[in-house]
């Protein structure tokens, strides 16, 4: 998707001025990216997922960053919204709303939430969310795409689920590795629990 419009820009073509005129301008084209995205589960686009992208801006040449922040911030929230995330047990939106009760559980590759750095491959995070019934973690084969979505979504303020591994439920003995240790075809103990 390319959102393109008549900006003002500076003599070297490098950075949008953010006149009030430019802001509406990229404020109605994120309207338009959440209609898209939309319109795409609907339908059933393959690589749908990728559309919701949104993250802090990288760039300084974006100009005035907080303001872009907070544009992003709202494209996320709305997009947050959607029953868009297609997870273990259904299509659920990735916060709580007043119309559905259940959201999307994201896996988080890291040893607890205070972790700064990803320790943990993700697929075993999201191994142990699955097994639980009242985890729901996006589908295996889109979860990379929606971990990173949730997490550029974490980065602009939107309070999605994001579970490390320590955080993963305990309230029922499953017949799982000890994560950290287990190569992806090793055996499990039975019984063995996390600790």
């Amino acid at each position: 998707m390319v959102i393109d419009g008549p900006f003002d820009v500076d003599q070297e073509r490098r950075r949008v001025s953010l006149a009030p005129p430019d802001r509406a301008l990229i404020e109605n084209a994120l309207s338009a990216v959440a209609a898209a995205v939309r319109v795409a589960a609907i339908r059933g686009d393959r690589g749908r997922q990728r559309l919701a992208q949104a993250a802090p801006p990288a760039s300084a040449d974006l100009g005035d960053l907080a303001w872009w922040k907070q544009a992003l911030k709202k494209l996320a929230e709305k997009l947050a919204r959607l029953p868009l995330v297609e997870s273990t047990t259904g299509t659920w939106p990735a916060v709580k709303t007043a119309d559905i009760d259940r959201f999307a559980d994201f896996p988080l590759p890291r040893l607890d939430d205070a972790s700064t750095v990803d320790e943990v491959p993700l697929m075993r995070v999201w191994a142990l969310m699955a097994a639980f019934p009242d985890c729901d973690p996006p589908r295996r084969e889109i979860a990379e795409d929606w971990c990173a979505i949730a997490a550029g979504w974490s980065a602009l303020g939107v309070s999605v689920q994001q579970v490390s591994l320590r955080g993963c439920p305990e309230e029922k003995p499953l017949k799982i590795c000890v994560v950290a240790r287990a190569t992806a075809n090793e055996a499990c103990a039975p019984n063995t629990q996390l600790t």
